[in-house]
């Protein structure tokens, strides 16, 4: 199937509120199969920040992975790691409401049946996660090989960054993930403002990766070794300047930087694409560059055929 010839005058916002209310509009049929209804924005000539209209296409999901090279089994990844995000929810609140009234003397046994019920179903779809990671060689190749990186944090790393060829630098990978800079500031969604980030993303990222690496203390773990540099960095330049709530941020922030521009660098590699120098040897001229040997180990390019 080829790209239907149609011409477009819709800016990305536009048509992405066009395809958002095509249940009041009606659908847009996909200009890649003329079949089904779109939902997505496709970028013809795959380069991503070039939103000129001529450039854009509403594609469906379907034919939109296809021409991005995202196979079924990652899609359904997408959708195992969100439902186990959401079991994972729901089993701590339930958990909490039965300690809740059993600290009250009450014993409310159909509830902790349901607890029992939920625990059972998280373990079954965590057995389905798994071995969906197994067919994917970024997991098998490098991020199983990764100290704190769990399967669950790796379905959801994998599952919504989906094809790093949509990124074309490692900065654009972080301007998808919120953690982009401006004039000196974290990015932050303001009162009344649509975010244009994957807030899952950078939620897993920061939220729940760096986190994992921190209770790493005391064992050998790269990323735990890179918070406490950057955490004792951070603390010597910034002490009486801003809080230490925000001089921890700025650490955590700055440790999932370096893994997702070593995740980006390390799954291009895999598939074949090319791979350019990070900001801070291209322009900065630092000779010290972290690189995915520093997280997964020097060999961990050995298992990339075997598994693909």
């Amino acid at each position: 199937m080829n790209t239907i010839e149609r011409p477009n005058v819709l800016s990305v916002d536009e048509l992405r509120e066009r395809l958002r209310k095509s249940k009041s509009l009606g659908p847009i049929t996909c200009w890649h199969c003329d079949e089904h209804p779109a939902t997505d924005v496709h970028h013809v000539n795959s380069v991503h920040h070039d939103n000129e209209p001529a450039n854009l296409a509403p594609y469906c999901k379907r034919c939109h992975n296809e021409v991005h090279d995202i196979s079924d089994n990652l899609t359904v990844l997408s959708l195992a790691a969100r439902q186990y995000d959401n079991l994972q929810r729901f089993r701590i609140a339930v958990g909490n409401q039965c300690a809740a009234y059993q600290r009250l003397r009450y014993e409310p046994a159909e509830s902790l049946e349901l607890l029992d019920n939920l625990k059972d179903l998280e373990k079954t779809q965590m057995r389905r996660i798994r071995l969906m990671l197994k067919r994917e060689p970024i997991y098998t190749a490098y991020l199983s090989k990764i100290k704190g990186v769990g399967p669950a944090i790796a379905a959801a790393l994998i599952s919504e960054i989906g094809d790093p060829g949509r990124f074309d630098t490692i900065s654009a990978l972080w301007s998808y993930c919120g953690l982009e800079v401006r004039d000196g500031k974290a990015r932050k969604r303001t009162k009344g403002e649509k975010a244009n980030w994957n807030a899952k993303l950078r939620m897993t990222a920061v939220g729940r990766l760096v986190p994992q690496f921190i209770k790493m203390k005391g064992r050998e773990c790269f990323g735990r070794d890179l918070y406490d540099q950057y955490k004792a960095f951070y603390v010597e330049r910034d002490t009486g300047k801003i809080t230490l709530g925000h001089i921890e941020n700025r650490a955590r922030r700055k440790v999932a930087k370096v893994f997702l521009s070593c995740l980006w660098v390390a799954w291009r590699t895999i598939k074949g694409m090319p791979v350019s120098l990070p900001y801070a040897a291209d322009k900065l001229n630092h000779t010290h560059i972290i690189s995915p040997e520093d997280w997964a180990g020097p060999d961990w390019q050995d298992t990339v055929q075997a598994v693909i």
